[in-house]
Parts: structure tokens; sequence; C-alpha cells
């Protein structure tokens, strides 16, 4: 098959550059299900209207194999919060696919069970806009939200997961909560609030509260956030810096916390015993509010919780509103804090990996994240110890043919006297006296305090190269080069890192700073690789130096024009004396998130580096 193709290729060179360019971009699809991987390499100049050659890389086995274990980990991640039942003996949980992503069940116990409820299979950058609903007082039953052709709403056993009602709704539903075991509210993505009530054992479609079918109390501002049950015909949820309660059948909702002074973060209800706490932030720092709501919707005894010397996230009661936790960043690294009770002081647990996510019932924490430089995992966290155990790891056994490799977590001062708190990755089975090549990383937005698992930076480690990035917490863009370059200095002072082969990594908004330090300091690098680029620059503004670049087809940076704006890059570099090995993976966006893509990235990004 590659052989006739490549025959074929051969015979097209001719043909006009948009037809040959859909023609392969549409075998690229076919040879992603082979072992050999396409690379695209011109050095033609646009106005010759052709292209020099195709070249098929055989994939070396080992090699293979371990692009395909650690491929598979690249988007092996958790979205959203998981979220336990009452008693702590099931999760419900949303987790990458190999085509996407599963909303899953699992029950813990001697026979533990995990079942797979519904994949969602996706092309384009997103995370998941379905989202479970929670579980109903007695864990009866739990709700999720899906997309099949049309939006539903769907009702499942407790015990087993099994399906018990599914209901087709005109528009998504974002955030639920069980008022009781036969009643289900939820907001919609038009910020209606809506009950789904279970009579004789059928299901009703969405009801508005009453409130809601006036059109004047429809709320059309502000994001819903946090719809809690209050009790068993009324709720309370967050929209900004307020805090509503509403009846089934209340004429209007109450606002019950409007903060003009402070920034409310975010509320958590105990329905157990009453109280609330509410989680804000002033100039002078973080602080809780401990309260409860009487019957004339008013908030009482509010007590204020200095906590200053904390940046809290994902704050909830816990031990029956006795107590709560939270995570937080202090120094570089990041910590669980759990407030056990009023008779006990704070526990505070080091957590020197990435925390992406925490939930709670009453009686456990569980957290989302990583811990000794592994992939993510959701662990269920002791309270009065802050032992954990991985209850939901990576989907298909442990990893074979890599080794986790060593991490080294390091400090150092720029020009400037900033600390950097920086992480480096050691090549695999490294020797003294050897020098290796050193690749420095300029991630992208969006970064947490601490160490962030990445697949291809282990790649990277296990094929012999040193991998190092700065931890970009608190570090804003146009810092970036300074740090990186800070880095480099740093590092090429070791004498087991060969400082004439060092490279560039750039990926989403670091690929900008990859461009300016390749303009600013030519000399220091060999090349660059550049993962979803929001845009390129002018060819003739950058060194000929090797660069490697992979993107989705239909990133949203390229509007309609779609992968011609690749193309027309590498073919003005190559104008420009420029050689560039461009990857396009068809039909995919700005973010992969398709194993399938990332072992294609991760495989000729290696190659690259090797040639």
């Amino acid at each position: 098959m590659i052989e006739v193709w490549c025959t074929k290729a051969w015979n097209d060179l001719a043909m006009p550059r948009q037809k040959f360019a859909k023609n392969a971009l549409h075998f690229m699809e076919h040879l992603r299900s082979q072992r050999t991987a396409m690379l695209l390499t011109f050095t033609v100049p646009l106005m010759v209207f052709t292209w020099h050659i195709i070249i098929l890389v055989e994939r070396p086995a080992h090699l293979d194999k371990i692009v395909a274990q650690l491929g598979s980990s690249a988007i092996d991640c958790f979205f959203q919060n998981p979220m336990p039942n009452n008693a702590g003996t099931c999760l419900l949980f949303i987790q990458s696919t190999e085509r996407g992503y599963g909303f899953y069940f699992y029950k813990s116990g001697g026979n533990s069970q995990r079942k797979l409820l519904y994949e969602e299979t996706y092309l384009t950058a997103g995370r998941p806009t379905e989202t479970f609903l929670g579980w109903s007082p007695d864990d009866r039953f739990f709700a999720y939200v899906r997309r099949n052709y049309y939006w539903q709403i769907v009702i499942c056993d407790g015990n087993t997961g099994a399906t018990l009602a599914t209901m087709q709704v005109p528009r998504p539903a974002i955030s639920g909560a069980w008022l009781s075991p036969q009643t289900l509210a939820v907001f919609n993505v038009n910020n209606i609030l809506c009950t789904i009530e279970n009579s004789k054992g059928k299901w009703a479609p969405p009801k508005p509260f009453v409130s809601f079918l006036n059109k004047s109390y429809a709320f059309t501002d502000g994001l819903v956030k946090n719809l809690t049950a209050f009790d068993d015909n009324s709720v309370l949820w967050q929209q900004g810096n307020t805090v509503w309660y509403c009846g089934k059948n209340n004429e209007k909702p109450t606002i019950i916390f409007d903060s003009l002074t402070n920034t409310l973060m975010e509320f958590s209800y105990s329905k157990t015993v009453g109280t609330i706490l509410l989680h804000c932030q002033n100039a002078k720092g973080h602080f809780f509010f401990n309260c409860y709501l009487g019957q004339d919707k008013i908030l009482h005894d509010m007590k204020a919780i200095n906590i200053h010397e904390y940046s809290p996230t994902n704050s909830t009661l816990i031990n029956n509103g006795a107590g709560y936790a939270f995570m937080s960043q202090v120094g570089t690294s990041n910590v669980l804090v759990v407030k056990p009770d009023n008779r006990n002081s704070y526990c505070q647990y080091q957590w020197f990996d990435q925390i992406e996510g925490l939930a709670a019932n009453q009686r456990q924490i569980f957290v989302t994240g990583s811990r000794n430089k592994s992939p993510p995992c959701i662990y269920d966290v002791d309270i009065a110890t802050g032992s954990t155990t991985c209850m939901i790891s990576k989907k298909d056994g442990d990893f074979y043919y890599w080794t986790n490799c060593v991490i080294e977590q390091s400090t150092l001062t720029n020009s400037f006297g900033e600390a950097l708190n920086y992480y480096l990755y050691v090549p695999k089975h490294s020797t003294a006296k050897t020098k290796y090549p050193l690749i420095v990383g300029i991630l992208g937005k969006g970064a947490v305090p601490g160490f962030e698992f990445a697949a291809q930076h282990e790649a990277f480690a296990n094929d012999g190269f040193y991998f190092a990035y700065v931890d970009r917490y608190q570090r804003n863009d146009a810092q970036w080069g300074r740090d990186a370059l800070a880095l480099y200095e740093n590092l090429v002072k070791r004498p087991d890192i060969d400082s004439n082969n060092v490279y560039l990594y750039g990926s989403s908004a670091g690929v900008e700073t990859v461009y300016g330090l390749l303009k600013k300091k030519p000399e220091l690098w060999q090349g660059a690789m550049i993962f979803s680029p929001p845009d390129f620059p002018e060819p003739s503004q950058l060194p000929h130096k090797r660069l490697f670049v992979d993107c989705g087809g239909n990133s949203p940076s390229f509007g309609r024009e779609g992968p011609r704006i690749p193309l027309e890059f590498q073919d003005g570099a190559a104008k420009a004396g420029i050689p560039v090995t461009l990857l396009v993976h068809p039909g995919l966006g700005h973010s992969l998130r398709v194993p399938l893509a990332e072992r294609e990235r991760m495989h000729e990004a290696l190659m690259f580096l090797n040639n």
C-alpha cells in the first residue's frame, strides 16, 4: 500500500498544490492506523508549485512500544471534579478515552466495578460540555447529561450504574442538585431552574420552578455555580458575588448574601447541620465566613475565619459540617489543608506534584492529581492522617516499555533577583562523564502550582534528552522569555549538558516566546519544536534553524483557511531557506486530545530530534 501510494505521489507532483495537499491530508488519516508515520518536509519554494519529497519513516520497534504506552497517557487526564456518593462506596468521574472522553461509574470494595456509562468522541479542542448532576440523598440514583443527537438527562441506578430513564431536553443542563430521592433540580444553559420528579416509578420531563415561569426572574447575567439542595423543596446557588435562595413554589428568588466589598470565590453547604461556608477574598487576602440560614432567609452567626496565609481553592465542608478542607499553595508546593472540626487545628499535607481537583462527601476527601511524578490518579485521602490510596489510575495497566524518569526540582535566581522554581527531567540511563542534549520548554497558559505530569516530556527524557521548564505559576507571558534564558544559562554550566545541542520547545501560548527567543538569541539553539501554534511569524524574520511544527488542521487559530495556514508558512520558510518539518492532523483543533494523534506527535518529535 505504501509503495503504491508513493509512486502515485511522485506521479502527482505536477498537480495543483491545493489538490495535492488535500490528497496528502486525507491519506494521513489512513497512515495513523499503520506502523509508519508521514512527515511532510519541503525545501522547494511555493512558486515552483511542486513538493520536493514525502518521506515515510519506519518506526523502530522499541520506540513504537514506548510511544504506544506514553502516547496513550499523553492525554490520560480527568475532567471536572470526581463525584463520590454519600456513603463513599461509589464514585463518578470523567476520563479521557482512546476516542474522546468517557463518563464512568466506579464501585469500590472486594469486587470493585468500573463501568463506562457514556463515551463522547470528538475531533475538536475543548473539554466536556456534558456533566454529572449528582447523587440522590439515599444514593439510590445519580444523573448525568449527555449529547446523543439531542441533549438528554439520564437517571441511573446508584448501585449498578444501569440506566433507568432517559429524557430529551431542549437545552443542556449545566448543574444539578437532588432535593430528595424523588426530585432532581437542574439549571440549564439558559439559566432556567427546573425540577425532574419521579412519580410512581416514572420520571417526568423538567418543570420550571414557579418563579422561573415568569421570564423577568430568568437569570441572564452571570454563570450559575454550585447549585446545592438546601432542603426538600429549595436550593442555593452562586452567581458572581451573590448567593441566591429559591423554593419550588416561591414567587421570586431571594438574595441571602451579596458582597459589595469582597469577592465571593465559592461557598459550601451542609444539609445535615445547616451550616454555610462562604469563601471570600479582598485586598488583605482570603477568609471564610461560617454561618447558617434562618427561616427569615437571613444569614445568622456570621463568624469570620482568617486564613490569609493560604490561597484556597475547592473549599468544602466535611465531617457533617463540623470542619472543612481546601487546596492551596505554600511556597513552591501544593498542600491539602484539612480542619476536621472546631476542636482540632489545621492539618497541612504536602502534595509536591500538581493537584487538579478536589471533591468530598461528609467523611471523605478525593483528590485528582499526580504523586511521585506519575500520571494523574484519583486518590482517596484519609482525613485523619493524610495518607492516600489511588482509587482510579491509568486505564490500561502499568507501563512496561518506558521508565518514569528522575525529575529534579530546584530553584535559580534570574538577573532581576527573582527566584524561579524549575523542573528538570534527567535522561534515562544517564552516565557520568557523558554530555546530553537539552530541551528548554515554554508551556502554555493555565498553569497551576506544582509539577505537572506530561507524557511528551517523559518521552524526551526516555530518548536521552534533558528537558527543563520553569514553573509558570504567577508568572505572566511577558516574563516567560527571560525565565527561559535564565534557565538555559543556569543549566548549560552543568558538565553533563551539551551546550552545543540545545533545542527550544513551545506549546500553545508558549510558542510566541519561542519565536522571540529564536530571533533574539539564534546562536543558542539547534532548532525548535512548535506544538499547537496560535499563529505563525513572517518566515524571513526567523533564523535558519530547523523547525518541527505540529498542529490540528481545524485549529480555531487558522479560521476558515484551516490547514492552508501552516502549509503556507512551510512554503514561505522553504523560500527563506528554513527547513520545516510539518505534521498536520486533519479534523483536529488547537488541542489534539486524541491519543492516536498524540502518539503521532510524540513519535515525529523524537524522529526530528534524532535526525
